[in-house]
Formats: C-alpha cells, structure tokens, sequence
C-alpha cells in the first residue's frame, strides 16, 4: 500500500492518458481522516404536544363538510296533578364545519427510493410537520383557506370570562372562570376543583 505524506502530489489516469497536473495535494494529515456520516434524518424542530384531535370528535365524511345536529337539551317542568304538559320539544341547530386541505410534498428519485430508507425517514418527517401544522390550526387557525381555531371561533362571545380588574390576573379571576365551566367541560377535563364555597384549586 503507498503511503502519503502532507506535501506529496498524486498524478492520476483518466481514460488512458496521464494527467500532467496534479489532482490532488495532501496539505495537511487531516486529508487522511475519512468522513464517517449517519444519513439518519435528526429532527431539531421544537415539536409540539397536542392533545385536541385526542378531545375531539372526529369523523370521517367524503363530501367537503360535516354537517351535524346540535340541541341545548329538553327543559323539565314541575307539575301537579291532572295538568296538562308543556310542548318540551327541543330546539335542533344545524352546525357546519367545512373540510380544508393540507399537503406536503418532497421530490426523489426512483433511485434513492430503492436504495435507501429514504421513505421511511420522510414519513417520520412528514408526521412531524403534520401534527405542528394542525397543533397551530386547532389552536389559532383563521378559518380562512383552513380551519377554524378555538381561540379564533371564542373570541368576543360568552365564552370569555373578563378579569375583575382590567389588564390584571389575580385568584379571583381563576374562581370565576372555573365557575363559568359548564359541567359536560368539567367532567371532560384533566384537572378537579373544588367551588369558590369551598376548597382551592387541586389537580389529579
């Protein structure tokens, strides 16, 4: 095996004939070293954790909207005797929620394909930025070319609670919010509480 040593030229052959100049000049030991590289895809995204398509109803249709039936219940009455009931029929609304589309596309070669686990890795990369992209429009989305967010769909209507002194958060604005959760929310949620007659905040 030759050796080289930092300095040393290497004259090469191409097709037969002798190169008159030198194709490589080893400058320094370094030129020795060969490049190990892990073609393994590392993700460095900050990621995301959302937990709202797990809370969430989901279904699957084939037309471009879900269209559903919603109702605030039926009222019971008190009665005496021999009196005539109340028409309690409920009051049925019809909710529309429409279907938007995302994509993510990422040109290769038959090639690549075939000789690597280029697939595999793109997958993982293509879950990755799925759930980010939905995490920020459950959350925030315009309902403009893509979903609506809850923030979004909230704003400005009951179900914002107003601090008791403007542009401040003290404990009292957490009571009044836990009260202004309705009960099917409570039941649903993560964490207990106890009322604003009683005990304080806990979690499970």
């Amino acid at each position: 095996m030759t050796q080289f040593r930092p300095g040393d030229e290497v004259f090469g052959e191409v097709n037969g004939a002798v190169l008159g100049q030198p194709m490589l000049e080893l400058a320094s030991l370094a030129e020795y070293v060969r490049v190990s590289l892990d073609a393994s895809i590392v993700l460095t995204n900050a990621g995301t954790i959302d937990p709202i398509r797990q809370l969430a109803q989901v279904e699957t249709i084939s037309t471009d909207a879900w269209n559903g039936v919603t109702s605030a219940g039926v009222t019971t009455e008190w009665i005496a005797e021999a009196t005539q009931v109340a028409d309690a029929s409920p009051t049925l609304l019809q909710p529309s929620i429409p279907v938007h589309k995302a994509d993510a596309f990422t040109p290769m070669s038959f090639e690549i394909a075939a000789d690597s686990n280029i697939t595999q890795q793109l997958g993982r990369l293509f879950a990755d930025a799925k759930a980010r992209h939905e995490a920020t429009a459950w959350i925030s989305g315009t309902g403009s070319g893509q979903p609506t967010g809850l923030v979004t769909a909230l704003d400005g209507g009951a179900s914002e609670v107003s601090p008791g002194t403007g542009e401040a958060f003290n404990v009292g604005d957490v009571y009044s919010t836990l009260e202004a959760t309705t009960t099917p929310c409570c039941a649903a949620a993560s964490g207990s509480t106890g009322s604003s007659t009683g005990s304080e905040p806990s979690s499970r």
